[in-house]
């Protein structure tokens, strides 16, 4: 969940909370979260356990299956790069305003 995320940003940065960048740039990220660029694949298993299933590129968080250089498979927890798009969000919002 995206606030889970923010959550020691704002503790860290509590001006954030007034910032209307930084307001418009959660705006964004929660459009695209819930558009294709956040699908992701819920498994539930009989057991009771669920699995969020991301693929390469999304900005969801959960797990991705990897591959090494012996072919080998395996799974690692994933969560969107939110530095980067901040960033991106940052340079773009300049440029319109």
């Amino acid at each position: 969940m995206l606030w889970e995320e923010m959550e020691p940003l704002f503790d860290e940065h509590p001006d954030l909370h007034k910032d209307k960048i930084f307001l418009a740039f959660l705006r964004h990220v929660q459009k695209l979260r819930m558009s294709r660029k956040g699908r992701f694949v819920r498994v539930h298993f009989k057991t009771g356990r669920v699995v969020d299933l991301v693929p390469e590129g999304s900005l969801a968080s959960g797990v991705e299956m990897e591959h090494d250089e012996r072919r080998r498979c395996g799974w690692k927890f994933v969560s969107p790069k939110l530095q980067r798009a901040w960033q991106d969000f940052k340079t773009e919002y300049k440029k319109q305003n």
